[in-house]
């Protein structure tokens, strides 16, 4: 039974496959014995003999010497083949080592590359950083400039952009910050900056002020910021105030305004008891709730803040 046709070899096609070639032609000189036929006659099997005059791959010299003496090879005949064997061997380490070389070569050439673009980037960076800020619109602008808490929200990312500050490099230095009056840092995380930015939580004062710090912006600067942030805080409430005191006596603030307008066109004297105003809250009584937590870290910064500010304490 004849076995299946082994697939035709270009022997120009490199060095393994010439080799693989030759071997091919022993065979067939020797009357082409099947490898089955081979394989009974050495220690090896038939998809080793096979493999070994395929042309995909190099054999050993052990494989090479079993597959020479199959096909009747002598011993001056085997000795010529291991001269053979050890030329391609040799071309072959050589052709591996120059492909390393080669490699190495553009490994080197590419990392030269990757260092000086990163030399220029890093020199284009410190380029424009040297270069003056013509417009500088948030760090040296004037607080009460800014009439609404959407304003000011826009206002602290300008200052973060104008500094070309990151969330994540903002949140590592205010933890190097130390709030003032306090011994406790900053300490703000990437989602707190990033829902305080976008109004998602409230503005408190001790992450408005680790935020300005973070930025650059002096102390007595952020106390002005700070102020203006309690006065919008305020217009707010009142604000909310009002718009629930119309929604409750919508009747009674209309003949306020009524009366206000008829007061324009002819004055007359308005008593008191005309005119409404908010019913005042009662004050709640004091209760043991709360004694356990201490508040003793931030009484410095409460301190710090209401001697910055016109009117009140922190809210």
């Amino acid at each position: 039974m004849t076995g299946r046709p082994e697939k035709p070899l270009d022997p120009s096609a490199g060095p393994v496959a010439y080799f693989a070639f030759q071997l091919r032609r022993l065979r067939q000189e020797a009357g082409g014995p099947s490898y089955r036929t081979m394989a009974s006659r050495t220690f090896y099997s038939v998809s080793a003999l096979s493999i070994a005059a395929g042309g995909t791959r190099f054999p050993s010299w052990k494989c090479v010497e079993a597959y020479t003496r199959a096909c009747g090879a002598t011993d001056e005949d085997v000795a010529q083949w291991k001269r053979r064997w050890m030329v391609v061997r040799h071309q072959l380490q050589n052709d591996k080592r120059a492909a390393r070389e080669q490699a190495k070569a553009r490994a080197k050439a590419a990392a030269s590359q990757l260092s000086l673009e990163a030399v220029q980037m890093h020199i284009t960076m410190e380029s424009r950083a040297s270069l003056p800020v013509l417009d500088v619109r948030y760090l040296d602008a004037d607080p009460d400039e800014v009439t609404s808490i959407e304003e000011f929200l826009i206002a602290l990312d300008q200052m973060r952009v104008e500094k070309g500050l990151s969330l994540r490099k903002i949140a590592e230095r205010s933890r190097l910050i130390t709030l003032p009056g306090t011994e406790v840092s900053g300490g703000l995380t990437r989602s707190q900056l990033h829902e305080m930015l976008n109004g998602q939580a409230p503005l408190r004062p001790r992450h408005v002020l680790a935020y300005l710090l973070a930025c650059g912006v002096p102390q007595e600067r952020a106390a002005l910021w700070l102020a203006r942030l309690h006065r919008l805080r305020d217009q707010e409430r009142r604000a909310r105030i009002a718009l629930t005191a119309l929604k409750a006596h919508p009747s009674r603030v209309n003949r306020i305004t009524t009366a206000r307008t008829v007061t324009r066109i002819h004055p007359q004297p308005i008593e008191d008891s005309q005119i409404w105003q908010p019913p005042e809250t009662a004050p709640r009584p004091p209760t043991d709730r709360g004694k356990h937590r201490q508040r003793r870290p931030w009484r410095g910064l409460l301190n710090w803040l209401s001697s910055h500010r016109d009117d009140g304490t922190i809210r």
